[in-house]
């Protein structure tokens, strides 16, 4: 039998490929374009003159997007449930996330902000920046270079020998954010943290602004500010190897003493005064 083909066949599938097409199009626009016009519209509202790449904004706006979809999804689940679920859970979840809120502004924004300005203070101004030069400060890049030292010394700190600050450490990731105690985490982790970087950043241009009250010259003055950070670093790095090797030297006084007098339990012919003489004609 012939071929009998439906009517207007060519025009159906004509009609079948463009509707493909616009389909495909308003999808991969809807897919790229979306996404990429909202993440760039979130990330100049923190970096108004920064160059954005298009990876990272279209990488917050998918993130925003899905974040809104989940949320909404979440929503409308409760809502089915009750108004008094709903609350509850909405009460619950506020909770969460102000702890989520503040554990990011504390551990993953002011903590880290402060390391990268101690960095920088120390290390980077006085190899870059030359004395008669005014040095700007980049809190942006500060905070990357602070968070990429909280890593290092987060994975640090538990992978060394056990200290206080370890304990708290695992204690805080043990418990999670939906048990995070916030009094906990701000006394034991954040104010002791925080405290000793605001005394390292403060003390010495304190130390600096009070020289030209007591007679000295500004361009003293200038001079002492930009190497005070590298100086005072210097000398409590020389003030811990000192404490470290009066502790060895102690620990070493304290071997040779039980190796020599000590038996059982009991201290057996040992004068105090001959062993300190001898031990320090042995130093000498």
């Amino acid at each position: 039998h012939p071929f009998s083909g439906p009517k207007q066949f060519k025009r159906r599938v004509a009609t079948l490929v463009g509707v493909t097409c616009a389909s495909m199009f308003i999808l991969f626009v809807f897919i790229f374009s979306v996404p990429v016009s909202l993440g760039r519209w979130i990330l100049q509202l923190f970096m108004p003159s920064g160059q954005l790449h298009e990876l990272y904004t279209f990488a917050c706006g998918l993130y925003t997007l899905w974040a809104a979809t989940r949320l909404s999804t979440l929503l409308y689940n409760w809502a089915v449930q009750g108004l008094a679920l709903f609350f509850q859970k909405m009460k619950e979840w506020s909770m969460i996330m102000i702890k989520c809120v503040y554990f990011a502004l504390t551990v993953f924004g002011l903590i880290p902000v402060l390391f990268g300005l101690l960095y920088e203070m120390i290390l980077l101004l006085p190899i870059r920046v030359p004395l008669h030069h005014t040095p700007v400060h980049l809190l942006w890049q500060d905070w990357g270079l602070g968070v990429l030292f909280v890593k290092i010394l987060y994975a640090g700190t538990l992978t060394g020998p056990d200290w206080h600050f370890k304990r708290v450490l695992e204690q805080v990731f043990q418990a999670g954010v939906m048990q995070m105690d916030v009094w906990f985490v701000t006394t034991k982790l954040v104010l002791p943290v925080v405290v000793t970087q605001l005394h390292l950043l403060c003390i010495p241009y304190t130390l600096c602004s009070a020289l030209p009250f007591l007679g000295f010259s500004d361009d003293f003055s200038h001079v002492c500010h930009r190497r005070i950070y590298p100086g005072t670093v210097v000398v409590l790095l020389g003030v811990l190897l000192l404490k470290l090797q009066l502790k060895q030297f102690k620990r070493l006084y304290i071997k040779i003493k039980n190796e020599k007098y000590l038996i059982g339990t009991r201290l057996v012919n040992f004068d105090a005064e001959q062993v300190r003489t001898a031990f320090t004609q042995t130093e000498t």
